[in-house]
This record gives C-alpha cells, sequence and structure tokens, in this order.
C-alpha cells in the first residue's frame, strides 16, 4: 500500500487536466520575459526572483505549453520527496523514511504546488534539503561542504518566498534555545554552525533587500482581508490534511491525533499500550516548534501588518510537518491500529489530491471558448478586475494563436493589456477609478461594427462596484447585451461572467 500510494501520488502530480488560472498565468508571463526585465517586474508584484528565473531558462528550454511549465514544479517535488525520504530515514529508519514519502506525496497542498506552475515546491525541496544540512552540523558530522551548503540553501529559500525568514528565524531561536538549556554546560557548540549558515543565507540574500522593501511599502495583498493567527492555522491544518473536500474536518482531527502522538507518546510495554509523557519526547520536538514558531511569527506578523495569510504559504513548514505527523503513525506498535491511522490519512489525501487535479482552477478556459466562437479581428475583450486577465490572455492565445486572433485586450481600470497585474497602490487606484470614464474608453476601443467581451466578476476586494459601473456604460453603447457563460463557483476556482455587447 505504502508504494502504491507513493507511486500514484508522485506520477499524478503531472496531470493537472485544468487551465492555468491568475498566479500560473502571471507567473509564466514573468518568467518568459529577459532576465532583466523579470526583476524589474518583480518590484511591482510582490516576490523574490529565484524561481521566475528557473521557469524561465525551463521554459526557454522546453517550451511554453502548461505541461511543460508545470513539470518543473512536478521535477522539484520528486526531489524533495527524495530529500524527505533520506530525512525520515535517518529519524527513525527505513519505515518512518517510507511512511514521510507516502504521506508527502499524498498530501493535497504538495499535489496542489506540484502540479502548478509557481514556486511552492521549490520551496518545499529547499526546506527538506536544509533539513538535513541543518541536522548534520547539530548532530555533529564534519562541518567542511555542510556549512557553505546550508548557506546557499537559505539564501536560496529567501530568494524564492518571504516566508522563509520566518522558517529560517524559528529554526535558528529552537538551535539557539537547545544550545543554551543544553549545549552551553557541556560546551557544545555544534548548533552554532547551523546558525552562522543561516545567517550567511541571509547575507546572500541582501541584493535584494531594497526591492523587497519596496515591495512590503507598496504592494502588500490587497485581494484579501487579513485572517487571525488562529484562523491561519486552521486554514493550513484543512488545506494540508483533506484540502476543500468534505473529509478534511475528519482527516484534520485524525492528523491532529498523529501530532500528539508524536510529540506525547512513548511505547509502552506490550504494542497495544501507549504512554504520555506530557514534557514531550525528544524525537520531533525541535520540528514541532520550528513549525509552530514558522506560523506563530509570519501569521501574526501578517496580521499586525494588514497582510493575507494563504495555505499555499505553509508550504515552507510542509516537509517538517510531514515528519511529524508520520512519526505519529510509526511510534504506534500495534499493527492494526498503525494500518487504521494510516490508511485514513492517505485515503483522505487520496481523495482531496485527485479532487485537486481534476478540478478547474480557471473558468477561462470556457470563456475563451465562448469567444472564440464568434470573434473578429478588431473585437475589444475588457477584464474586471484585471486579476482575470493573465488567465484570460493565456486561454485566449491557446485558442485563438499567438496574437490572440487579433482581439484588443484590456483591464480595467488601466487599460494596459492583460499580461500583468501592477500591484503597487492597486487599493487606490482601483478605489479612485471613474466606471464611466472607463467605460466610454473602452467603447471607443471598438471599430465601427465589432463588439466588446466583457469578462468580469464583481466580487473582488477594491473593486466594489467598479465592474457594475462600467458593464452599465458599455450598455449604453452597446445595447444588445448577452450573456455567454454565467459564473459557476461551483466548478471552478477562479471565476468569471463573459457578456457580450453590439451596437
Amino acid at each position: 500500500m505504502v508504494a502504491l500510494s507513493c507511486a500514484a501520488g508522485l506520477l499524478l502530480r503531472f496531470f493537472a487536466a485544468t487551465p492555468m488560472w491568475l498566479d500560473e498565468a502571471l507567473t509564466a508571463n514573468i518568467a518568459e520575459l529577459a532576465p532583466a526585465q523579470i526583476f524589474d517586474a518583480l518590484r511591482s508584484d510582490g516576490h523574490p526572483p529565484l524561481f521566475y528565473l528557473l521557469s524561465h531558462y525551463w521554459g526557454a528550454a522546453f517550451g511554453q505549453s502548461d505541461f511543460a511549465l508545470r513539470a518543473l514544479p512536478g521535477l522539484l517535488s520528486l526531489l524533495a520527496a527524495l530529500a524527505i525520504w533520506f530525512a525520515g530515514r535517518r529519524l527513525g529508519g527505513r519505515i518512518l523514511a517510507w511512511v514521510s514519502v507516502a504521506v508527502f506525496a499524498l498530501s493535497p497542498l504538495a499535489v496542489r504546488y506540484a502540479s502548478e506552475n509557481r514556486m511552492y515546491s521549490l520551496v518545499m525541496l529547499e526546506v527538506a534539503l536544509g533539513w538535513l544540512l541543518v541536522d548534520d552540523l547539530v548532530s555533529g558530522r564534519r562541518k567542511g561542504w555542510r556549512v557553505p551548503a546550508l548557506a546557499v540553501v537559505a539564501g536560496a529559500l529567501l530568494w524564492t518566498h518571504y516566508w522563509g525568514i520566518f522558517l529560517l528565524a524559528a529554526t535558528a531561536l529552537v538551535i539557539a534555545a537547545r544550545w543554551w538549556f543544553v549545549g552551553r554546560r557541556s560546551g557544545d557548540r555544534r548548533g552554532l554552525w547551523a546558525i552562522g549558515s543561516i545567517v550567511a543565507g541571509c547575507v546572500i540574500f541582501l541584493p535584494w533587500v531594497p526591492s523587497f522593501l519596496t515591495q512590503l511599502s507598496s504592494t502588500g495583498t490587497p485581494w484579501a482581508v487579513p485572517a487571525r493567527p488562529t484562523s491561519s492555522l486552521g486554514i493550513l491544518l484543512g488545506d494540508f490534511s483533506a484540502g476543500r473536500t468534505g473529509e478534511s474536518l475528519i482527516v484534520a482531527a485524525l492528523v491532529g491525533v498523529l501530532v500528539v502522538l508524536a510529540m506525547f507518546a512513548k511505547r509502552g510495554a506490550t504494542p497495544s499500550e501507549i504512554l504520555l509523557n506530557l514534557r514531550t519526547q525528544p524525537g520531533v520536538r525541535s520540528e514541532v516548534a520550528v513549525v509552530l514558531l514558522t506560523l506563530f511569527i509570519g501569521a501574526g506578523l501578517g496580521w499586525l501588518g494588514g497582510t493575507v495569510f494563504q495555505s499555499r504559504y505553509g508550504a515552507v513548514i510542509v516537509p517538517l510537518a510531514v515528519l511529524v505527523i508520520s512519526f505519529g503513525v510509526v511510534i504506534v506498535e500495534h499493527r492494526v491500529a498503525r494500518a487504521i491511522l494510516f490508511a485514513g490519512l492517505l485515503l483522505g489525501g487520496s481523495v482531496a489530491g485527485w479532487f485537486e487535479l481534476v478540478t478547474d482552477r480557471s473558468q477561462m478556459g470556457d470563456i475563451a471558448a465562448a469567444i472564440a466562437d464568434d470573434v473578429q479581428a478588431g473585437d475589444v475583450v475588457a477584464y474586471c478586475p484585471d486579476q482575470l486577465g493573465p488567465a484570460g490572455d493565456r486561454a485566449l492565445r491557446a485558442q485563438l494563436g499567438p496574437d490572440a486572433g487579433g482581439l484588443v485586450q484590456v483591464s480595467v481600470p488601466t487599460l494596459e493589456g492583460p499580461r500583468f497585474v501592477d500591484w503597487v497602490d492597486y487599493a487606490e487606484r482601483n478605489e479612485s477609478a471613474d466606471p464611466v470614464a472607463v467605460g466610454r474608453a473602452i467603447a471607443d476601443l471598438a471599430p465601427p461594427g465589432g463588439q466588446v467581451f466583457f469578462v468580469w466578476n464583481g466580487g473582488y476586494r477594491t473593486y466594489e462596484g467598479l465592474c457594475e459601473g462600467v458593464l452599465e456604460t458599455l450598455t449604453r453603447a452597446f445595447p444588445e447585451a448577452s450573456e455567454l457563460v454565467t459564473i459557476n463557483g461551483g466548478d471552478f476556482f477562479e471565476t468569471a461572467t463573459l457578456v457580450r455587447l453590439r451596437r
């Protein structure tokens, strides 16, 4: 069962049958730029550049299709699984190694982002490699190449995602606490080498710090409301366990039981006995501490600073969480009980993982098909909000060719092209837009006898009433309006309505 779970979960990462949604399409568009332009584009996007550079060269070698671009995170996820196998073997032997790979293979969060053109599989790989290197140094293995290797991995993590800051801070704090309470008395300084490597990794990140500070002051997360840290933990636990399926609460409860076992349980006199030690057990004590500290620091600072938590940010703790949960399975010696716990975990993960792979992430494929059925060169496609533009443009180019059939595509409110989203001062720009002026400007773009396709969803923050106002203005200039595609939140993650307007 373990081998089958591993094989199925890892191979299915390459078979996401869904169009790219906003984040994926935007990543593809930025990565397609020249390297120097990637750095400039990211200053108005809000991410560090390492994955975009990797994707740039990957796309140049293997093409820009959805499958080709998603194959990179899929491959990175396979490498992360390999690193997790070595981590599990070191922590608890071959059984723990294979259980850890199976849990990782069928984690809905890992499956989702292994099949998505984003940086989160790279984050998981970096964290798994970092665990191995930190364990080497803390355990006293010969420092040699491990010190610079950990510095490179730590620096790469920071150049990949900003939540790496919180993970590295939590890791350094846990290592420092361990040294203060244990190593200081015995003169054991092994952990300090790991802290030194983390500091060196931060030095590697210094060239990007000015861009990071610019992003921090002007981009943020205007697209959602900040959540309390406890709410963020609940979101992450649900998405990690069973995603958006109805079984998420059941599997999340099972995960909670396994974490308790990993932290407090030790084997009794017989396989059917488990003893709980409220002072915790040393097996994965440090891993649990790093996970909790990372979430506390990241979600807490985000809440105080008014930024949003998304479960994908939890990619930085996924390898550690996998080790902890798997340790909770293996600590149970009773074969039937262990099998029930393991089967329940894998069943919930497999259902949710399959759901992630087969659920369409964007309705833009249907919308592009509807436009392609009735398109004329020079027709206008307007996206409201602009966040629908990258996925819509990619879907249209897939339907109509590289020039999207000669369509004029614009985004509300700037009337710029749809390939990118400028997050700088985003809320202020949208809230100050005049829907009447924007609607008239879109109408003026259409040639005589031409038509306007309005792709819109009024549920986005900072766009309250703007899309409706633009559409109302357009219907005055184009009184023949037909709704070709209706918003469908039940079948799609990213949704929109398509209205065709004619004079």
